[in-house]
């Protein structure tokens, strides 16, 4: 259970991706850096599925659109 606290708690902090609420106790914080390079993971597997999705959908990747994407 604290791995899960801890992973919900570093894609919390450092993703705009939406999780479940956990109490953010010294136990649940002590891992989640262990689960940075995961976060680091999902954040550009999404930018990955964006430039393959951009590419198929004839999107130039120096226009407007791919960048407001990219950075939101």
């Amino acid at each position: 259970m604290k791995l899960w606290q801890s992973c919900v708690i570093s894609f919390s902090m450092y993703s705009k991706i939406p999780m479940p609420r956990v109490d953010w106790t010294p136990e649940g914080m002590k891992y989640a850096i262990c689960f940075f390079p995961l976060v680091g993971a999902a954040c550009g597997g999404a930018l990955w599925m964006w430039s393959l999705l951009s590419g198929w959908l004839g999107v130039a990747p120096s226009g407007i659109l791919w960048a407001v994407v990219c950075a939101l």
